[in-house]
């Protein structure tokens, strides 16, 4: 204590407590205490105890701490009064309004404006790019790179642009660079399909930076590719599930050879398994979920009111906390208690076995709490990773929704570029179907400086034909066969009625075309069947 610091006369000083009726108090009680406690100062807390060599030493801990957190209190809630009076003179001097606040100006506050710190020109910066890595590998930009600027200052006001990733404020300029992210993960993808690696090769190998991929790569083989399937026809049923159905989707085996619907499709199969990718793993929480509630259940800690839900609430924190905080408070005082009965003159037997048993008592009881905390915290820890996954999942669904919905956009704009550019009779946009996807690959060879390439049975994924080949082929072979069944078939003779009579018909041929003569030819030709139409016909002996 310092020494111009004021001391209480005696009188004053506050009556002595004996230490089982502090160690007894509630925290709530306790803080009363300090404070009712403190000196004059405001910041110095004195007590003074009968007999504080009874205090427990976790108790002393705990005092100290609570004094400490008050007094702490105490010295940051202190005024200063002559810098509060420094600052008054300051306004009335430069005459400005106590409040700080301009009547005229309660309309509507002023849109948020980014300063211009070196930190924000990096993330426009690198934003701008990703945005330009993106294009060039062949992606799809959620949006114009024009709208950088503005998105940073009020992502409010552009939610469709960031539907697929709602991220926190601070993260909302990133778009491109989760866009980019995405996309080197679909080229990996892209990789381990047209490696076609065993599922051994793919879960025992080593992590590389693709692990992305690999990981989701690995369940859509054990959900797919395990049935026997090609990669095609795997892809194609994957998108199925996710109400997406398109027919003769051939995956090339070169993909710098696809057209730009080809791998956008290609792409959406590929957030698709991600999507399945979310939902295998929360299938396998679910399943560590029930182990861990099983052993909580059985070891008979549980209340009768503790659910599967109650256990995992937040609204039940408060409640354990408290709990605890009852359970050590008596603990404390058993302790306490069982101290004052060893080292009591004049404590009989009665005395310490009764402090003996309320101590065994109180240790029991913390035992039993430690044991339910520690099987709950797994469950809570697997329950919270489902949550967290169940996020994860939802947000990736918002992103396959915006990548389904660009398929019919990636499709017209090959449409109209065909159309622009010429290569197709008529100003009018052909329909969709195998012309446009093969016209569009054709455009992209070219523009390449190669040949437009044949697509083959070996160039797919399927390792069949292509469909509208096979079509052409039975449809050709179909008119074969026709044509051979007409040639072949046995001429039938029809039956005619003349006079009441009925008589065989003369068969009726196909006249042969004639071979081309001269003009005279023609004529002498023409005379003579008008000759032997004029003679009459033979008649029949009865």
């Amino acid at each position: 204590m310092s020494p111009d610091q004021s001391i209480p006369p005696l009188e004053a000083l506050p009556r002595k407590i004996r230490a089982s009726d502090l160690v007894a108090l509630s925290d709530a009680a306790l803080g009363r205490y300090l404070e009712e406690h403190r000196l004059d100062g405001g910041v110095a807390i004195r007590i003074d105890v009968e007999d504080p060599e009874n205090l427990p030493g976790s108790f002393i801990e705990k005092l100290r701490d609570k004094a400490r957190d008050l007094t702490d209190a105490a010295r940051a809630g202190a005024v200063n009064l002559d810098e509060v009076n420094s600052r008054l003179l300051n306004i009335v001097r430069s005459d400005t309004p106590v409040s700080g606040h301009d009547p005229a100006q309660s309309g509507s506050p002023k849109p948020s404006t980014r300063s211009p710190t070196p930190e924000n020109d990096m993330v426009e910066r690198y934003e701008r790019e990703c945005y330009e890595d993106l294009v060039r590998d062949g992606g799809r930009p959620m949006y114009p790179i024009e709208l950088v600027n503005q998105l940073a200052e009020d992502p409010a006001a552009y939610p469709d642009l960031v539907r697929p990733w709602p991220l926190l404020p601070r993260m909302r300029s990133m778009i491109f660079e989760a866009q980019w992210h995405h996309w080197k993960f679909f080229r990996s993808w892209q990789e381990h399909t047209r490696q076609q690696s065993p599922l051994s090769e793919i879960t025992s190998g080593p992590i590389t930076q693709h692990w992305e991929a690999n990981k989701v790569y690995s369940v859509f083989v054990t959900q797919f590719l395990s049935k026997n399937l090609m990669y095609s026809d795997a892809a194609a049923n994957l998108l199925k599930e996710h109400y997406f159905s398109r027919r003769g989707i051939q995956f090339l085996q070169d993909r710098t050879q696809q057209d730009k619907v080809t791998e956008w499709i290609e792409y959406l199969a590929f957030e698709c398994a991600k999507h399945n990718w979310y939902g295998y793993q929360i299938q396998r929480c679910q399943k560590r979920i029930d182990a861990c509630w099983e052993t909580l259940a059985s070891s008979g800690l549980l209340r009768p009111y503790e659910t599967r839900e109650y256990v995992c609430d937040k609204s039940s924190t408060p409640v354990y906390q408290a709990e605890v905080d009852r359970i050590q408070r008596e603990l404390d005082l058993a302790e306490f208690e069982f101290e004052e009965a060893q080292t009591g003159a004049n404590t009989d037997q009665e005395t310490m076995a009764t402090a003996t048993q309320k101590l065994d008592e109180a240790k029991r009881e913390m035992e039993v709490f430690q044991q339910r905390k520690e099987l709950t915290i797994p469950y809570n820890t697997q329950v919270h990773n489902r949550r967290k996954l169940e996020e994860e999942q939802e947000k990736q669904g918002r992103l396959l929704e915006w990548v389904r919905d660009q398929v019919p956009l990636v499709e017209a704009e090959v449409r109209t570029t065909l159309a622009s550019e010429g290569g197709l009779p008529g100003t009018d946009v052909p329909p969709k179907g195998t012309a446009t996807r093969k016209r569009a690959r054709d455009l992209t060879d070219s523009a390449k400086g190669s040949p437009p390439t044949k697509r083959s049975r070996r160039a797919t994924l399927s390792g069949q034909p292509r469909r509208s080949a096979r079509i052409a082929e039975r449809r050709e072979k179909a008119a074969v066969d026709q044509v051979v069944r007409e040639k072949t078939a046995p001429k039938k003779a029809t039956k005619q009625t003349v006079r009441g009579k009925v008589k065989p018909a003369r068969e009726t041929r196909t006249p042969a075309k004639p071979a081309k003569v001269s003009s005279a030819g023609t004529r002498a030709l023409a005379a003579r069947k008008t000759q032997q139409r004029k003679q009459p016909a033979p008649r029949k002996r009865r």
